[in-house]
């Protein structure tokens, strides 16, 4: 578990599925973004979300450069690498929409 990576997503620009989504990610990651073991019915219980949004999230998160997805033939599940940098860099209009008081 990497509370330095967490923080990191929790100080992120990423909406608020996309942080969710990150943060189950985070919690099994080392602080350089490896050793993530998270599988898809790990998200599914921790995020409360549906297969289909989650499929979703990973897509938006992996075209954004934020995670790597790799499939391997040798291993049931994806193994996913957070590239720290762009988790720091990304920006979203969720974070820049304006809030009506």
């Amino acid at each position: 578990m990497s509370l330095a990576l967490m923080q990191k997503v929790w100080d992120s620009r990423l909406n608020e599925t996309n942080k969710m989504v990150m943060l189950v990610l985070a919690s099994d990651a080392n602080d350089d973004g490896y050793g993530v073991l998270s599988d898809m019915q790990d998200v599914l219980q921790r995020t409360s979300m549906s297969e289909d949004e989650i499929c979703r999230e990973f897509s938006q998160l992996n075209a954004a450069g934020v995670i790597h997805i790799e499939k391997r033939a040798d291993i049931p599940t994806a193994l996913y690498k957070i590239n720290v940098e762009a988790l720091r860099k990304t920006k979203s209009n969720q974070a820049s929409r304006e809030v009506a008081l």
